[in-house]
């Protein structure tokens, strides 16, 4: 039997209410909340040898391997920041160390010391690679026993080569990503929050107006773009007169009444039902002559369920009421950062101006366009536009890669507090923890309390994954919690909240990305926002080239 089913067996055991535990003399114990079933006793008597197997292995399996050294995981951490800044660390020919800029061109080349104190990577890379030679195995062709390591003074190399090689970061920095021929396309921003909007649309288009009515929020957008443009308002009080004329309008209203953790109060509830306002401001701007070329609306996924389809219903028909074709895309922020954040995005064009060609497809595609929207589109009035959107290049970070070295103290949980979010995980999650325990390197998963069973039978229980992949990270209000890590290191096992700057990293945002002083603002603040690498990725294949493709009427 394998692993997987004798886990299933244990956890079945579990639901209905046994526990079950190696004896000293190693026979199967039961510890039972009632009388187990005949079929479950049959099945632990028939599968007893492979559950012992499990639940006490061999020896030799409790004995961790030797935990790396600090030295491979600093190594480690310094390639992977070359590799995403689109450098690659390598030894060439005689075994000398070099740095290589993959996105380098016959006239254009980076300074790696620009970006990074080169000697500290050096010295970082060559004693990770002397105790384990295998680290830039990745580069085919290389031999790691002929390394050769200069002197204090002998400079790191830099060469250039005209196009990426097969094996380049699978990531490239959001500046270098391709910038349609548009000059300075402008936006409005309402509910704009951190700025991720505008992070993601990056320095090649101009903000002429941005909105929020929370004032702490303002005032970190305020500190890390500055003020023009920048005004503390509730969207239903602006006036169109107010309003410079833009290429586009990006909205976010809040997701609150649309969740599916929430009430259901839909575009009538107070917070969601934002949108209105703003359909009234567009149809005040379409009077005027000024109307945006394209329109953007990005909400939760919860507005794609059948208790919401009037409110998705009435997103799509303002669009067209407004005078814009649309189309629909739900795209993951995990395709980008280590975080499980699938969102909605309605994407409008003003229905005078042509589509170019190869940014639409006959049908739906995966996997932007999943069945839940599909079905959502299918019952609308006017038939959608099918958004083309490319697949990026597979994620090459982790959870464990967006932890901070050293964290506040006061996000550490006390250990009497760690062993008690294990005591209260089930079989199946402790068989993860042992898991992770055996692997002897550094694993961090995501920790989640969750509620099972029903009525009487309710109890509070602790989950975790080690996939790497961050849970979608919620507002630390309204019964949210803060997103919790479990740090595995050999038998060491600590659990914390994330810091800020992780949540900050989480949504793509750069370091130097000013945060508020306060913990729960901070967090707060990347919580409610965009993850940046999704905009920018719409941006470059969708947003940028209909408006250098668009730009005459489709009747000229």
């Amino acid at each position: 039997m394998s692993a997987r089913e004798t886990i299933s067996i244990i956890v079945r055991a579990r639901r209905e209410g046994v526990t079950l535990f190696a004896k000293a003399d190693g026979k199967l114990g039961l510890r039972a909340d009632r009388s187990p079933s005949d079929e479950l006793l049959a099945v632990l008597k028939e599968h007893k040898a492979d559950i012992l197997a499990l639940l006490v292995p061999p020896v030799r399996m409790f004995l961790p391997s030797p935990c790396p050294s600090l030295a491979v995981e600093r190594a480690k951490r310094t390639i992977w920041q070359l590799r995403s800044l689109g450098f690659r660390p390598r030894l060439d020919a005689d075994g000398a160390l070099v740095i290589v800029d993959a996105y380098a061109t016959a006239k254009k080349r980076r300074d790696v010391s620009q970006r990074l104190p080169i000697a500290e990577v050096f010295d970082q890379i060559v004693a990770g690679l002397t105790e384990d030679p295998g680290l830039l195995d990745e580069d085919p062709g290389l031999l790691a026993e002929m390394i050769k390591a200069p002197s204090a003074s002998t400079d790191v190399s830099v060469s250039a080569e005209k196009q990426p090689p097969s094996d380049a970061p699978l990531i490239r920095p959001l500046a270098l990503e391709a910038r349609s021929s548009v000059a300075a396309p402008t936006f409005h921003e309402y509910f704009c929050g951190g700025g991720m909007a505008r992070m993601g649309l990056g320095p090649g288009w101009t903000c002429a107006f941005a909105n929020d009515n929370d004032p702490e929020k303002m005032r970190s957008y305020v500190a890390n773009f500055g003020g023009r443009g920048a005004t503390i308002c509730d969207v239903a009080d602006l006036k169109p007169a107010v309003l410079p004329t833009a290429d586009m309008t990006w909205l976010s209203p809040p997701c609150q009444d649309l969740s599916e953790a929430g009430e259901g109060a839909g575009l009538d509830g107070q917070r969601s039902g934002a949108f209105r306002p703003c359909v009234r401001l567009l149809e005040a701007l379409r009077a005027e002559g000024r109307a945006p070329r394209m329109i953007a609306y990005e909400n939760v996924t919860g507005l794609l369920s059948e208790r919401h389809a009037p409110d998705f219903a009435e997103v799509c028909d303002a669009f067209v009421g407004l005078g814009y074709r649309f189309g629909a895309l739900v795209v993951d922020g995990a395709l980008f950062t280590p975080q499980s954040r699938p969102r909605v995005f309605v994407v409008g064009v003003d229905a005078a101006l042509s589509v170019p060609a190869g940014l639409t497809s006959a049908g739906p595609q995966a996997p932007f366009h999943p069945p839940p929207l599909v079905a959502a589109l299918s019952r609308q009035k006017a038939p959608a536009l099918w958004w083309r959107l490319p697949v990026p290049p597979p994620r090459n970070t982790a959870l464990i890669d967006v932890l901070e070295e050293d964290p506040p103290r006061f996000l550490w949980d006390p250990l009497a507090e760690t062993a008690k979010k294990i005591s209260m995980m089930d079989a199946n999650n402790l068989v993860k923890l042992d898991l992770a325990k055996r692997t002897g390197v550094r694993a961090v998963g995501g920790l989640y309390r969750r509620t099972r069973g029903k009525g009487d039978e309710k109890r509070s229980a602790w989950e975790v994954r080690f996939d790497g992949v961050a849970g979608c990270l919620r507002m630390p209000t309204g019964g949210s919690s803060i997103q919790t890590v479990m740090i595995v290191e050999c038998d060491a096992v600590r659990t914390r909240r994330l810091s800020a700057r992780e949540a900050a990293r989480l949504m793509g945002v750069a370091d130097d990305y000013r945060l508020p002083g306060n913990y729960l603002e901070a967090y707060g603040l990347m919580a409610d926002g965009l993850v940046v690498p999704v905009v920018r990725h719409l941006a470059a294949h969708i947003f940028e080239p209909l408006l250098a493709g668009s730009g005459q009427m489709a009747a000229e």
